[in-house]
């Protein structure tokens, strides 16, 4: 399914979309990460607003799992029962969620 058209899903189907992908990112195995890795520079320098993709290897422009959370977010939030700090506005607050459960 292309990005775009996930607006076309019903808002439960949104949300349900969205808690899926908001549950990998918290307890998954780093899927649609670089690397599968958390710690990755692009996430950490990303929680400060860095999206330099050619040195750090991944981008807004490049990842889905970015693309997709921050095109259901708005819909998710506003009909959903999640907390602010899970809500994937831009590639700062994705970053600050992907590092946030990095395992330590």
């Amino acid at each position: 399914m292309n990005i775009e058209k996930l607006s076309e899903l019903s808002v439960v189907e949104q949300s349900v979309l969205y808690a899926a992908l908001l549950s990998h990112v918290k307890f998954g195995d780093g899927y649609g990460l670089i690397n599968k890795d958390r710690g990755n520079s692009a996430y950490l320098f990303g929680v400060s607003g860095d999206v330099s993709d050619a040195e750090l290897g991944d981008s807004p422009e490049r990842n889905t799992l970015y693309k997709s959370m921050k095109a259901l977010s708005r819909t998710a939030f506003e009909y959903g029962e999640f907390a602010p700090e899970d809500m994937v506005a831009d590639w700062k607050k994705f970053c600050i969620l992907v590092t946030r459960y990095a395992k330590h």
